[in-house]
């Protein structure tokens, strides 16, 4: 496996994605200097600690125009790719979003059969990539919470071309908005689920959980608190080149955990890596996993 991230040549608050992403709290339509300058630093110093374990890295540092998505930093949502060969391309609710689709750049990854999904936005019909799909590989189930981003009868049609089912369900904020993406509400490792159960309604977590017991992964609880205030949910279990299992997460949402969790989670990664982005957070609303595309 290898990580790509792309380059914050350009940086700011997206007022196209401001009004479901309530994780987003500046109020500016661009970054200020000093805001891109922090986030970039930010940026290397991820690479720094993501290339000291030794994580094979891909980094897409193509110069942007001002008029590039202020979200380009989060590349996960545009495309995927997967153990079976495909990767995907897909269609993104925010209009400035979609110029970070780049056709050149995906062949250069190599040889995967593509699935062109960004057409179905001309429909408004949304699937946001792993932002939205977040995949158990070895139960074979694609997790999606229900949004704006996430049209029920496309990702369908990505389960079926993976031969994955399917684990579809509500998760909302403690405002009554659904939330945006589901890689915010969970994530998934080898062999556990951890999820910010408290968001998603009763009728809806008794079928999580049912699947979640089905996949014969153990699921580890987050609290709202963590999920919205501290992008607890927004974690990635990654595999170094020496096989070591990296646990990806902020250091905003590695404070909230509490030590059960910590235990928990350390029992199933070899490497539990805190990653500083405090303007990326606060700013683009979203956290280390968004950052991060798997290249298999």
């Amino acid at each position: 496996m290898k990580l790509l991230l792309r380059y914050p040549h350009y940086f700011g608050f997206n007022e196209e994605t401001a009004g479901d992403n309530e994780f987003q709290q500046n109020v500016f339509s661009q970054a200020s200097d000093n805001e891109l300058k922090a986030a970039q630093a930010e940026f290397q110093n991820m690479l720094e600690l993501l290339r000291k374990n030794d994580l094979d890295l891909i980094i897409m540092d193509e110069e942007e125009p001002s008029t590039s998505s202020p979200d380009a930093l989060f590349p996960n949502n545009w495309f995927s790719t997967h153990p079976e060969g495909f990767l995907f391309t897909y269609p993104m609710l925010a209009t400035n979003r979609r110029t970070e689709l780049n056709s050149e750049y995906i062949r250069s990854l190599g040889s995967y059969t593509h699935i062109p999904l960004e057409h179905h936005s001309e429909h408004r019909i949304f699937l946001e990539g792993t932002g939205s799909l977040i995949l158990d590989r070895e139960a074979k189930c694609i997790y999606a919470s229900r949004s704006e981003r996430t049209h029920e009868g496309l990702l369908q049609e990505v389960a079926d071309k993976l031969n994955y089912d399917t684990c579809v369900f509500d998760a909302f904020s403690p405002s009554g908005k659904a939330i945006y993406h589901t890689n915010v509400v969970m994530h998934i490792g080898k062999d556990y689920i951890c999820a910010g159960t408290d968001l998603i309604p009763e009728s809806d977590r008794n079928l999580f959980k049912e699947q979640v017991k089905r996949s014969g992964k153990v699921l580890i609880e987050l609290t709202s608190n963590q999920v919205m205030e501290h992008f607890a949910g927004n974690m990635l279990q990654v595999i170094s080149r020496g096989g070591k299992r990296v646990l990806l997460l902020s250091e905003n949402a590695h404070r909230s955990l509490d030590k059960e969790q910590i235990a928990s989670l350390s029992e199933y990664n070899d490497v539990i890596l805190p990653i500083p982005i405090p303007t990326i957070e606060r700013i683009g609303g979203g956290s280390v996993r968004c950052m991060v595309a798997e290249i298999y």
